[in-house]
């Protein structure tokens, strides 16, 4: 009787032990449109600088729900991508040893992607004419002579261009 108790005791500190090991941490959350409807297959990941790996990534499932687990505690990043709606992004997520947090988000739909397209059209040339375009600016127009200058006296018979 009194070895039953021993073996029960070790394996009570030992599922203890387990239960507060430093990766026993889990986030949890639904993430729903701004009806309340869950979305399926979303795209969230988090990141924290104790995670062991880097950024992790999952898909919500059928009802909304992500989940990771066996966490280092820590302070996560939650960021939370679908199709059709607006990123979020929780920041300062903190996560203790052995806790699960939930964070449940909502996501907007975005507005109607605008597209401008310009389709240009080369410029006209025309093959029959060898004239040159003159372009006349507002600096050429600007620069012009208004006054006849009079360098001498005309030839008799010859007058002033005005």
């Amino acid at each position: 009787m009194v070895l039953l108790r021993i073996v029960m005791l070790v394996v009570l500190a030992a599922v203890s032990a387990a239960a507060q090991t430093p990766f026993s941490s889990a986030i949890t959350g639904t993430v729903r449109d701004a009806t309340g409807a869950v979305l399926q297959g979303a795209t969230v990941s988090i990141a924290a600088p104790t995670l062991i790996g880097g950024r992790q990534t999952a898909r919500t499932d059928a009802r909304g729900e992500h989940r990771f687990t066996l966490l280092p505690p820590g302070v996560y990043e939650i960021a939370i991508s679908a199709a059709g709606f607006r990123p979020a992004r929780r920041t300062e997520v903190r996560v203790a040893s052995g806790e699960t947090v939930t964070i449940d988000m909502d996501l907007e739909l975005t507005g109607p992607v605008n597209e401008l397209v310009i389709r240009g059209r080369s410029p006209v040339v025309d093959v029959t004419s060898s004239a040159v375009p003159v372009r006349l600016d507002e600096a050429l127009l600007q620069n012009l002579p208004t006054k006849p200058h009079h360098v001498g006296h005309p030839q008799p018979g010859a007058g002033y261009l005005v």
